[in-house]
Formats: C-alpha cells, sequence, structure tokens
C-alpha cells in the first residue's frame, strides 16, 4: 500500500497540478490567506463582489469591503499626478483557468507569472492589476518605473494595499516582479506589513491559516478550526458524521503547522 501510494503521490506531483495535494484555506473571504501554488481557495466565489464602473472599469469587479480603499486610493494617485487605470480585478475559478490554460499552452515557464485557477489571488476578490493607459508599459516591469508605479509602491500601504510580487523576491513568493499587482489586506495589517519589511508571502505566513479540518500526518486526531484560529478536536467519529463533515475534507499538515493554531477544548 505504502508502495502504491507513493507512486500515486509521484505522478501527481510530476502532472503540474497543485490540486491535489494543496492545502484548501478555510474561508476564502478572510482578508490574511495565503494563496499561492501551494494552497487554493478551490471554487470560492465572494458573495459581495460590486462593479467598478464609477471607477472607469465597467466589467470588473472588487469585493465591497475594498471598494471604498480603492476608490481612496485612485483618487490620491490621481492628486499626486498619478492618475491609475483598472487593468484586471476579480477573476472567477473559470477565468483564471482560460488565462492559465492560455499562458501554460505557449510557455513552460507560464507558472511564474499565471497561477493555476483555484491559486490566483485575483479570485479573493481583492486584487488589483493598475496600469496607466499605456500599451509599452502596463503589465510590465517598466510600470514600476513610471509615475503611477513609484506611487503605488510607495503609498498603496496606507490604503491597506500591497504589492505581492516584489522585484528580486520570486524565490519568496513563487512569482515574477509584479509592479502592477496588488491586494488589500486591510488597513491595519498593511501598516503592520510595511513596517515588517516583509514579502506579502512571508507576512501572511505568520498568520493562521484557517483550514476546516486538520490532522497531523500519522494520527488519528482530527480538528476542526475556529476563525480564530483555534483548534478544536472533534473527540469521536460520531460527533464528527453529526457535525456534518467529511472524511475526504481533512487536510493533513506536519506538526509545525499543526501548532500554529491553539488548541481549544470547545467540544
Amino acid at each position: 500500500m505504502l508502495f502504491v501510494a507513493a507512486i500515486i503521490a509521484v505522478f501527481y506531483l510530476s502532472s503540474g497540478t497543485n490540486d491535489f495535494l494543496a492545502k484548501i484555506l478555510r474561508d476564502g473571504g478572510y482578508l490574511l490567506n495565503l494563496i499561492n501554488k501551494d494552497n487554493s481557495v478551490e471554487r470560492y466565489i465572494s458573495p459581495d463582489l460590486v462593479e467598478l464602473r464609477e471607477l472607469g472599469a465597467a466589467g470588473q469587479y472588487i469585493r465591497d469591503i475594498a471598494y471604498g480603499p480603492l476608490k481612496d486610493m485612485t483618487e490620491g494617485a490621481r492628486y499626486a499626478g498619478a492618475p491609475l487605470k483598472i487593468v484586471s480585478a476579480y477573476r472567477s475559478y473559470e477565468r483564471q483557468e482560460q488565462v492559465f490554460g492560455y499562458w501554460s499552452a505557449r510557455d513552460p515557464y507560464a507558472n511564474m507569472y499565471s497561477a493555476e485557477a483555484g491559486h490566483s489571488e485575483h479570485q479573493l476578490g481583492t486584487t488589483i492589476d493598475f496600469g496607466m493607459g499605456d500599451r509599452q508599459k502596463d503589465l510590465r516591469w517598466e510600470f514600476g518605473e513610471t509615475a503611477q508605479g513609484k506611487w503605488l509602491a510607495q503609498n498603496s500601504w496606507q490604503y491597506g494595499f500591497a504589492m505581492s510580487y516584489p522585484k528580486d523576491e520570486e524565490g519568496k513568493t513563487g512569482y515574477v516582479y509584479e509592479p502592477w499587482h496588488f491586494r488589500y489586506i486591510g488597513k491595519e495589517a498593511a501598516k503592520e506589513w510595511h513596517a515588517g519589511g516583509l514579502t506579502l508571502t512571508e507576512y501572511l505566513a505568520t498568520k493562521p491559516q484557517y483550514y476546516r479540518l486538520i490532522r497531523e500526518f500519522d494520527d488519528y486526531k482530527v480538528y476542526s478550526v475556529d476563525p480564530d484560529g483555534t483548534r478544536q478536536w472533534i473527540t469521536t467519529a460520531e460527533k464528527f458524521l453529526e457535525m456534518g463533515y467529511d472524511w475526504d475534507d481533512v487536510t493533513i499538515v506536519d506538526w509545525t503547522e499543526l501548532n500554529r493554531y491553539v488548541e481549544g477544548s470547545r467540544f
């Protein structure tokens, strides 16, 4: 059985998809989700998307919680002489499938700048790709040297936004430099992130990541994880099933990950 399991694991690891071994994030609406090549929000759809028509981006959407800060930031940039264009915002799971499929069919290194469906920050509904209306600079590294790019890098955190993929940090973020890609994490978190000098990936890794159900490898104990990061041992299989859970939803974590969550005793 162990041999068969090893063969299955090797197959999936070499198949180019992360979903078999991905850690599933508990709640796509959590602002501090560490969504990356290892973590997935599956087919999460935000329930509170609002259109950005009044911000000059008809047909583009963002979560309501980020709309006000985004509006304030675009106004701040305009007053500073660096007017911003919204190039891309929310993308559904299905739309990201199309985007990743397009690029991966043309470039074997596409996963350095395009995310698989379920693994894209755009699916959270809190991420914006900015531009300036110049096709020679929008969505290119040159954007970072424009007035708009420099203004965003220096000021976005004050509005609750963070650059996800900074320059020369591919080893930490998994993606190449994207000076146009900013994600809303809330003003308090952005202030803390900015002061700490970490990449956004490193900062989010210090926060509990909300899996629905977890257990440690080689341990039978299954825990549910509360939104505050507390893990609750579900003491019997009967109780597990009474709560409507499915054994397939349990995420296996290592000892370090398990102990990021304080153990409670609610059950």
